[in-house]
């Protein structure tokens, strides 16, 4: 591969003239926890160049860089904070519902803030012939997905017993690039601990940049499970700036693995509500009719959002139908909207469940269902349910109460510091018995549709990205300059 001969960033220096292999040697100094480069650091407030708000800069591996500025009424010069914000739980061309939530707050922060967002993509020869990693070949180098210009490197990353090399690999591709824009970041964003955040406090140490961690579950609730991966993960939480948490539980988990209190402090998710809110239930079911080539739901309607994968406990659901109505006489339809992830592949088992149950339980299996509709679908149901067994901070939940649909879900993770109101719906155990009998209790209940979308109002992605920015901003000269 040619090497990359770029445009001079506002600082004035481009990749060209940096030796890449420093980042090797430099590797055991980052890993220890000291600075690996020196150099001056910029003033607080100083301004780097005259550059648009939208030059961008491209090498010879695709890797775009764009800096995004939409300032907001919300946004002043003492708040405004250049982030580069690195994701592998993004939304792309063939996965558009892929980290939604993960969007949402930097479409909330791109409002009061300069924000380029790099979301790697992992590669390994032969990757686009497995089924599991096959929807990764058509994702673009750069693409733009709900207003948010999104970069897609792709970094080297070896399956199953060398995955916790990922953040080195991680580090290794973002590394120059970070470099050449040193001075154009004030702070480096992570939205996993793992392989993210790891990634993102050596790139940080590199750089000399405060760095912040979001735990959003699967890192807390699964990663940390593999003794390899849980020491790279309590070894970048130790050392980042800010750790937040989606929720109290993953905070708690947080502290189990080690952390002091008073490192983590929780911002939960906030909703859409320009995309989730409520519209009469006829109405909705008759718009997903014409949709869906005619066919309406009817009578009582039930849905479940979420991937399939046995986390997410479908099943659990299509058994709840047979006992419904055997124990409740009550005859409901199930609306399953998801597709399979990455994460796992559980449709044949739900369909040989089907098909076990013939025609004693009504079924329907959506697909994935686009952003803009999926308001419709919950609209529709008189009830959501969520049975999983691990959550972070589920969005299903919260977008459902912002249609002003109840909910019935599971007592686990985080699902509790969303359902802590009977009006707005019922936490029971991971079983069907249990969830027919809250669905027959919730299907008898007249709830007040208005009180739950007010509910819904406690979360707001404004709120969230206000508490992150005074975060940032009560470093001052730390997050304009670095530590």
């Amino acid at each position: 591969m040619a090497d990359a001969t770029l445009a001079p960033s506002s600082g004035g220096h481009g990749i060209r003239g940096h030796n890449h292999n420093i980042f090797v040697t430099r590797l055991p100094m980052i890993l220890q926890g000291r600075r690996a480069f020196g150099g001056p650091r910029a003033s607080p407030g100083s301004q780097q160049g005259n550059n648009s708000a939208n030059d961008r800069f491209v090498d010879s591996d695709y890797l775009i860089w764009y800096r995004i500025t939409t300032r907001g009424d919300r946004a002043d010069e003492r708040r405004h904070v250049r982030i580069l914000a690195i994701s592998t739980l993004l939304p792309n061309r063939t996965m558009p519902n892929f980290g939604v939530f993960v969007l949402e707050r930097l479409k909330s922060l791109a409002k009061v803030a300069t924000i380029t967002v790099v979301a790697p993509v992992t590669y390994f020869p032969g990757a686009g012939f497995l089924s599991r990693y096959r929807l990764r070949r058509g994702i673009p180098p750069a693409d733009r997905i709900d207003g948010v210009e999104i970069q897609y490197p792709r970094f080297f990353s070896i399956p199953r017993y060398l995955k916790p090399l990922d953040p080195i690999f991680l580090a290794l591709r973002l590394f120059p690039h970070v470099l050449s824009r040193a001075k154009e970041i004030d702070v480096i964003e992570c939205h996993l601990a793992f392989p993210d955040g790891v990634a993102g406090v050596i790139l940080g140490a590199a750089i000399g940049k405060p760095v912040s961690i979001t735990l959003r579950g699967h890192e807390m609730n699964v990663l940390s499970e593999y003794p390899g991966r849980r020491r790279q993960i309590l070894w970048a939480l130790g050392r980042a700036r800010w750790v937040f948490a989606v929720a109290e539980a993953l905070r708690q988990k947080a502290l189990e693995l080690g952390l002091p209190p008073q490192k983590v402090e929780v911002i939960p998710n906030g909703v859409n509500r320009d995309r989730f809110y409520p519209i009469d239930r006829d109405e909705a079911r008759l718009q997903l009719a014409r949709l869906n080539g005619g066919k309406q739901l009817k009578g009582n309607v039930l849905l479940s959002v979420g991937h399939l994968v046995e986390r997410k406990g479908h099943h659990i659901l299509i058994d709840s139908l047979k006992v419904l109505d055997e124990r409740y006489g009550i005859r409901a339809t199930l609306v399953i909207v998801g597709a399979a992830s990455e994460e796992g592949d559980y449709s044949r088992e739900l369909q040989a469940r089907l098909e076990r149950s013939g025609r004693s339980v009504d079924v329907v299996l959506a697909g994935d269902v686009p952003q803009t509709a999926l308001g419709l679908y919950y609209n529709a149901a008189d009830v959501t349910c969520l049975a999983s067994s691990k959550e972070g901070r589920p969005n299903a939940l919260i977008e459902s109460l912002a249609c002003g649909t109840p909910v019935v879900a599971t007592n686990v993770w985080g699902n509790p510091e969303i359902v802590t109101d009977v009006r707005v719906g019922t936490l029971v155990e991971r079983n069907p018995e249990a969830f027919a009998q809250a669905l027959a209790e919730a299907l008898f209940h007249a709830y007040d549709r208005g009180f739950v979308r007010r509910f819904s109002e406690t979360f707001s992605w404004e709120e969230s990205v206000d508490r992150i920015l005074a975060r940032y901003s009560e470093q001052g000269s730390k997050a304009h300059g670095g530590e």
